[in-house]
């Protein structure tokens, strides 16, 4: 499975990669070498002038003319033409600055280094936003999805949140790898506990394709911590199942049950990452039916019997298929309101050694992230399966949190489309005030 999304989703998505930064530092004045080469990106932007003329050759050479100009069309096609120059920002790691072009309908943030000669020697999107856009035309483009939908935008005071926007916000949807958020919450929990420590070495389980890991030895000595930032910040399902039997299923289950975190008939018992793909898998068709149509204790009874046949080693991949798979019955189910939950925990309760590790990926991009004093993220995605949720703190200490997870059974989702989505819906929340007491 396919579980890791985030800003790089949209970095990768949308247009070039950085080549050759030119490392200059970053500087709070914009140097006249940067206004400069923005202002000439704009013809080359609009398809006007040739990408020669403003790019080093280094950058042309691992972005060739042709597909720079495919993807410019592309974004000239959805966004209109580029007019201006709105505004440039510096503070971007390596030398690079923040400049927004005004296209016809659209504000498009770009990422820029530029090279002691004066042209860009790297380049990529790092936000997009509609003009005059609102959290209500956001709900719009979620409604015009294929499949289900589910998302909410929250603001926590305390220990209570109050929505400010959303749409079927309390119904259960498959979230991927956002269930890895409870697997850090029991750590958590313990480590303060003072059952476990972030420095405990452990051995690493069994390889699980899919993971960051794969090749690592079996038995790998690793911290806890470690094994935690790896399954949050690579998404990496082998150390995940590592934690998840560290710790001990039940214990796991009892941080999620306590906390709402899970919902749905196939909520528990809470499966391990490879359970998950041996389940999906065709030659284990007897007991993924055997799952669909048992309750909560026939189930666990089939994970603790047929422990031997949903392993790493019983399953064929290469027969997995690229489509959706059992999405509405084998995977991790929850909803917008209880995921928000989730975060407020974490922004209430858990350490600072916790929400450091969230921290790492903030998921959406830059420019968006650039706003709040703090970030945290968790996402997840596996064909027909995206999920991202978002926690904010503002400059005064004030926690927002958005959630969504789009579902659909029948055909893979368009993960560049949700991701944009989510990332407009993070950036117009840090500008709208808080719903009246």
């Amino acid at each position: 499975m396919r579980e890791t999304i985030g800003a790089v989703a949209i970095v990768a998505a949308a247009i070039v990669t950085p080549v050759g930064a030119a490392g200059q530092p970053a500087s709070a004045a914009v140097p006249v070498s940067v206004a400069e080469a923005a202002d000439r990106l704009i013809p080359v932007l609009a398809g006007a002038n040739a990408p020669d003329a403003v790019f080093t050759s280094a950058f042309l050479g691992q972005v060739p003319p042709e597909q720079f100009n495919a993807i410019s069309a592309q974004l000239r096609a959805r966004h209109g033409v580029p007019q201006s120059v709105e505004s440039i920002s510096g503070g971007v790691e390596g030398g690079g600055y923040v400049v927004r072009f005004a296209y016809e309908r659209a504000i498009v943030s770009m990422q820029i280094y530029v090279a002691p000669d004066g042209r860009v020697a790297g380049l990529l999107i790092t936000g997009i936003a509609p003009r005059g856009d609102s959290l209500a035309a956001v709900g719009s483009d979620f409604a015009a999805l294929p499949g289900s939908l589910s998302w909410g935008v929250y603001r926590l005071n305390n220990r209570t949140l109050t929505r400010m926007a959303g749409a079927d916000d309390a119904t259960p949807r498959a979230i991927a790898s956002s269930f890895k958020l409870i697997v850090l919450g029991a750590l958590d929990e313990d480590v303060r506990a003072g059952r476990r420590r972030w420095d405990e070495v452990v051995p690493l389980g069994p390889d699980v394709q899919g993971s960051a890991t794969n090749g690592w030895p079996d038995g790998l000595p690793m911290t806890v911590h470690s094994l935690a930032v790896l399954m949050i910040e690579q998404s990496d399902n082998r150390t995940t199942d590592t934690l998840l039997h560290l710790l001990g299923r039940e214990r796991v289950e009892r941080f999620a049950r306590a906390r709402d975190a899970l919902g749905g008939r196939y909520a528990y018992p809470l499966l391990s990452t490879i359970e998950v793909t041996a389940l999906k898998a065709p030659a284990q068709a007897d007991l993924r039916a055997r799952w669909e149509t048992g309750n909560e204790s026939e189930r666990r009874r089939l994970l603790r019997d047929q422990a031997d046949r949903l392993t790493g080693r019983t399953v064929d991949y290469g027969a997995l298929g690229d489509g959706p798979q059992s999405i509405e019955t084998v995977e991790w189910f929850a909803s917008p309101r209880q995921m928000a939950g989730l975060l407020g925990w974490f922004a209430n309760e858990a350490s600072a050694t916790a929400r450091g590790i969230l921290s790492i990926n903030p998921g959406i991009s830059p420019a968006t992230a650039g706003r709040f004093a703090e970030v945290g993220y968790k996402g997840g995605s596996e064909p027909g399966v995206i999920a991202m949720n978002v926690m904010m703190q503002d400059s005064m200490g004030g926690w927002t949190i958005v959630t969504a997870a789009w579902n659909n059974p029948i055909a893979p989702v368009d993960e560049q489309r949700f991701v944009e989505l989510v990332d407009r819906a993070v950036a117009l929340s840090a500008s709208t005030p808080p719903p009246a007491p």
